[in-house]
């Protein structure tokens, strides 16, 4: 299938123009456009609308064959612009930066059913919802239909995407996990935390994937997780900028207490705490008989203390 390049294209409207001797304002000038967007077009940041390449190539002197490296680009481009007549699918996926959603989604809804699931993936980004919506239906029963999902993620609402996440819930088979971390900022915390949820219930349960939900889930939900690893500082450091910071305080004072804790398992956490508890901490670990602590050792939770408790510190 042909791959609408327009860095190539941006190149030759630069050339055929400079052929010309025009300015980029006297091009504008000529297609009604701004001379801003001849720029765009020549850096190749975007392309022309579909209904400006018949001037566009009249004005340069290039046939739109010549333009995109195509036989039959005049005639695909002619049956776009008509409103009624015909454009396969494979036509409409290649010119589909180039068609206005409207022209674009009215064209696809006629044939709909000829688009293959690599087709929807290219013009997801060009279509309204509706009629991506629409396109994916028809490859509901796909095996790789979940994956459509994930591609078309970024174009489709939250509420059609909880759909499909309370489908992946209630069928009999395991939640495809990569399927589902790659759908959550796309999605409502409710259903991010049900997908967590169901990730906890298989019973082995990897830390390394949990990470993934932390951005996103409930405090609750995150903070549920976090109760079952509380003796493991690393986790803990993974999960804090997500936490509350009562609980953070929490488990930090809790860490403080374990003969076997490191302070640089201690300075991960410190910016997570609250000043008044580091202070507490800090204290304590230099009252502590047990703990054999430099100076030296503690300056790197300081830069994390407030002033005033820098200055209780340095009194006591």
């Amino acid at each position: 299938m042909y791959v609408l390049d327009t860095q190539k294209i941006g190149r030759k409207i630069m050339t055929a123009r400079k052929e010309k001797n025009m300015t980029q304002l006297a091009l504008a000038d000529q297609l009604g456009v701004s001379y801003q967007a001849i720029s765009n077009w020549e850096r190749g940041q975007s392309a022309p609308d579909i209904d400006k390449l018949p001037d566009l190539a009249q004005v340069l002197g290039i046939s739109l064959n010549d333009l995109f490296d195509m036989d039959d680009a005049d005639k695909k481009v002619v049956s776009i612009r008509q409103e009624d007549a015909p454009v396969d699918a494979t036509t409409l996926t290649e010119f589909a930066p180039m068609i206005k959603p409207d022209t674009l989604s009215k064209k696809v809804s006629v044939d709909a059913a000829d688009f293959s699931i690599d087709d929807v993936k290219t013009i997801a980004p060009f279509v309204s919802e509706e009629t991506l919506v629409t396109l994916m239906n028809e490859h509901a029963d796909a095996n790789n239909f979940n994956e459509l999902v994930v591609v078309a993620a970024p174009f489709l609402s939250k509420e059609y995407l909880a759909q499909q996440v309370d489908v992946l819930l209630a069928g009999n088979k395991e939640v495809d996990m990569r399927t589902a971390r790659r759908l959550l900022p796309f999605l409502d915390q409710e259903k991010v935390d049900a997908l967590l949820a169901r990730r906890v219930a298989r019973g082995d349960v990897d830390d390394t994937e949990l990470v993934y939900y932390f951005p996103f889930a409930s405090k609750k939900a995150l903070g549920a997780i976090v109760n079952e690893h509380e003796h493991d500082i690393k986790f803990i450091r993974k999960a804090a900028p997500f936490l509350e910071h009562e609980r953070i305080d929490q488990m930090f004072k809790q860490a403080a207490t374990k003969k076997d804790i490191s302070l640089s398992d201690l300075n991960s956490l410190a910016p997570f705490v609250s000043s008044g508890v580091l202070k507490d901490v800090v204290l304590e670990l230099i009252n502590n008989s047990e703990h054999e602590i430099k100076l030296h050792d503690l300056m790197g939770l300081l830069p994390f203390l407030g002033d005033n408790d820098i200055l209780s510190l340095i009194h006591k």
